[in-house]
């Protein structure tokens, strides 16, 4: 639940705090020391604990207890993190250890840091819990801490970042190379061994050859309605209509909301030519019954394995290997307007995992712990960590690289930046489109100045 602060609250929350700057300074010796301009192998943090601030029990719990499950065997993530911690405390002289709260932990985030009461260094949340601390100057914008922000494979992508950005800087960032596959929106599953008792086909095989296109994909869902037993299939399983919908614009080359550079200002673009081709496309295939709209379990793919294809969260595939084998990952396919290869249907929203720093903090002194801190684990570097995703998720190397280029470059979609009246309606507006055969400029106009204002009062003010 996404957090509402009063003008006054935050006015009274924003005087408490800058008393406990004041006293902050007053008193120096509360705030984290060391020898700032030297080399990372001298740094020494004069055993300092760094508290993480957590809603993850099973990932961020171990570096509380500092306890490997077994030292000489490193069997999980878990366990490489924790050596990794022990060797940054060894090294540079300081304490890793976490607080682990309750899902809505950031409820109560901006009263802690306002009235000096919090005791933890970073805070490990998700953007729609602590997106309304960023706009609030409750937190240290990463630019501030002298760390290099685009170094994407050290932080996150330039797309992943772009969901904790508040007026061109960036309050939260994650250690990207503990990490193989963030969630996002949009992967597609194929089901093989259904597939090709309708047609003989390979996918990574067709977008090798440049064919994996919206008129092709349509005549491969075609051929999975031909009637072939009693039991006929689904040739696409969606998540929502509202991921039909908004994949299909990306994968044109469209989009919802862009920044205009010329002007200054992000700008709504869901009636842009590329966005009205890949809404048309997704009508259509709803009108010609190629797509059974799913629940968010995709139950008719994973449970009853009646459709050969889902369009759905990254996440599905996990519930889909304890049913199913023999399945490829792969992109939406492209529109006519797209860059073929390159243009990315992915997007991210709210559950957007970000490391912040409350303004009470040393936020030059934290980036130099990032920055020592978030290098490869040493007995788990990324591409073992992708190697062992692979094993585990994926069937062959190209459904594991469609699935990283998703991740990596999953386009962000405001919502969280802008609020849940915007991403309400533009709900409503891609359901009417897709499900009950609205015009796009009818559906669009029913919402448009709510839309617009909302977009200017909270990325353009």
């Amino acid at each position: 639940m996404k957090q509402i602060i009063s003008k006054t609250l935050k006015t009274s929350l924003l005087l408490i705090l800058s008393a406990v700057l004041l006293a902050s300074c007053a008193e120096p010796v509360t705030l984290l020391d060391f020898i700032g301009d030297e080399p990372e192998e001298k740094l020494d943090f004069n055993g300092y604990v760094f508290t993480i601030k957590t809603a993850w029990e099973n990932f961020w719990n171990p570096l509380a207890s500092n306890e490997l499950e077994d030292e000489n065997a490193l069997s999980t993530k878990q366990d490489a993190i924790i050596k990794h911690n022990k060797t940054i405390m060894e090294k540079y002289n300081c304490t890793i250890t976490s607080i682990t709260s309750a899902w809505d932990f950031a409820t109560n985030v901006l009263a802690e840091i306002g009235s000096g009461t919090s005791k933890y260094s970073i805070f490990d949340s998700a953007s729609m819990f602590s997106y309304n601390a960023m706009k609030s100057g409750f937190l240290h914008p990463w630019e501030h801490s002298g760390i290099d922000l685009t170094d994407y494979e050290k932080y996150g992508t330039e797309q992943y970042l772009k969901g904790a950005e508040v007026d061109g800087l960036h309050y939260g960032i994650w250690a990207y190379k503990w990490e193989a596959l963030f969630e996002y929106r949009g992967m597609v599953i194929v089901n093989n061994n259904l597939l090709k008792k309708y047609i003989d086909i390979n996918v990574h095989e067709l977008k090798e050859q440049g064919k994996w296109t919206f008129d092709e994909f349509k005549t491969i869902l075609e051929a999975c309605t031909v009637n072939i037993g009693a039991d006929p299939i689904f040739p696409l399983s969606c998540y929502d209509s509202q991921m039909l919908a908004l994949c299909s614009v990306l994968a044109n080359g469209g989009s919802l909301i862009e920044y205009n550079e010329a002007n200054g200002k992000y700008e709504f673009r869901l009636l842009s030519a590329e966005s009205r081709v890949g809404l048309e496309y997704a009508q259509n295939l709803f009108n010609a019954n190629l797509v059974q709209i799913d629940n968010t379990q995709m139950n008719v793919f994973i449970d009853d394995q009646k459709a050969a294809f889902a369009l759905c969260e990254n996440w599905n595939l996990t519930d889909a290997l304890k049913e199913m084998d023999n399945l490829d990952v792969t992109t939406f396919p492209y529109g006519p307007s797209a860059e073929y290869g390159k243009t990315v249907s992915a997007y991210r929203s709210n559950q957007i995992r970000y490391l912040s720093v409350p303004i009470t903090e040393n936020i030059e002194q934290l980036g130099k712990f990032v920055n020592v801190w978030f290098e490869d684990l040493e007995d788990m570097p990324k591409e073992n960590i992708l190697e062992e995703y692979k094993s585990i998720y994926f069937f062959n190397d190209e459904s594991i690289n469609e699935g990283t280029f998703m991740a990596d470059n999953a386009i962000y979609d405001y919502g969280t930046a802008i609020n849940d009246v915007y991403k309400s309606q533009i709900a409503s507006i891609l359901n009417s489109i897709v499900v009950t055969n609205t015009g796009i400029t009818e559906a669009v106009e029913a919402y448009i100045t709510t839309i617009l204002t909302e977009i200017d009062k909270n990325l353009n003010n």
